[in-house]
């Protein structure tokens, strides 16, 4: 009976260690598994993150030429509309008189 019983707890001690072995290796292979998930995740993260930035570097530039434009215009409206009340006219051409070096004045004309 004691050989019986030995062959029994050989057997049954086999199945348990091939059990366990394979239960270590599934979970292995379900920690590797989810590690290239999430690995792949991040770098389509990053990829994406890169991509906005990249677009936000872009608009942002926009947006400051445009400030510009805007800028100007409204230096160039407020220019013209200062001008008008202070009854000034444009020019085209300005012409100095000669006068003792280092000094200047401008021409009226007639």
């Amino acid at each position: 009976m004691t050989k019986h019983n030995t062959k029994n707890n050989y057997l049954n001690d086999n199945q348990n260690v091939l059990f366990w072995n394979f239960a270590v290796a599934a979970v292995l292979l379900a920690v590797i598994v989810l590690n290239f998930i999430q690995t792949n995740k991040i770098i389509e993260n990053n990829f994406k993150l890169t991509l906005f930035q990249k677009t936000l570097k872009e608009k942002q530039e926009q947006n400051q030429n445009l400030q510009m434009s805007v800028l100007q215009i409204h230096s160039l409206r407020g220019l013209g509309e200062k001008a008008k009340e202070m009854n000034l006219v444009s020019i085209g051409k300005t012409e100095y008189l000669e006068t003792a070096p280092g000094f200047f004045a401008l021409a009226e004309k007639p």
